[in-house]
């Protein structure tokens, strides 16, 4: 029988993660430039980060009732930036499909925010018609009991809605 030791690693992208999990509910149009500070990060430096942020946020323990657009009822989410808003606007595609895929994505993408402005909205004004296109096209593949996010050319994260299981394939 043979033994290993595993190492936790605590990366800026976890720690980013950790505090869009628990600001999902409280983000404004300004979100976007104000939770880089701590960090002292720039939007520039954030698509290195894009496949660690997924990975980051499929190992956190997320409440049985969070959503995308936070803990709150989707009522109460309408005209308010979401966690999707954050990504498109930052231009992260990996992060952007991976939260179309979690509870409330789908409901996301079509919301405004407090601009009046939807995540594809946000994307174009940003310079980002590449993610925009995937996302579109993504929309109309996805089927209602699996996702798929592509994290590499050889890996990819799949999620089985049905029986909630989350599977890396390397």
């Amino acid at each position: 029988m043979g033994s290993g030791s595993v190492t936790y690693v605590d990366t800026m992208a976890c720690r980013l993660a950790r505090l869009l999990v628990t600001q999902a509910d409280r983000l404004t149009a300004d979100s976007h430039q104000t939770l880089l500070t701590p960090f002292a990060l720039t939007v520039g430096a954030l698509p290195a980060l894009d496949e660690e942020f997924v990975l980051a946020l499929t190992h956190l323990e997320l409440p049985l009732e969070w959503t995308v657009l936070g803990i709150s009822s989707l009522e109460v989410s309408l005209c308010r930036e979401s966690l999707l808003h954050l990504a498109m606007r930052w231009g992260l595609p990996k992060l952007s499909h991976f939260l179309l895929c979690l509870p409330g994505g789908v409901q996301a993408l079509s919301l405004p925010n407090e601009e009046g402005a939807t995540p594809l909205d946000l994307a174009l004004q940003a310079g980002h018609s590449k993610l925009v296109e995937d996302i579109t096209n993504f929309q109309g593949r996805r089927t209602l009991g699996f996702s798929r996010v592509q994290l590499s050319e050889q890996a990819f994260l799949q999620y089985l809605h049905s029986s909630e299981t989350l599977t890396l394939t390397l």
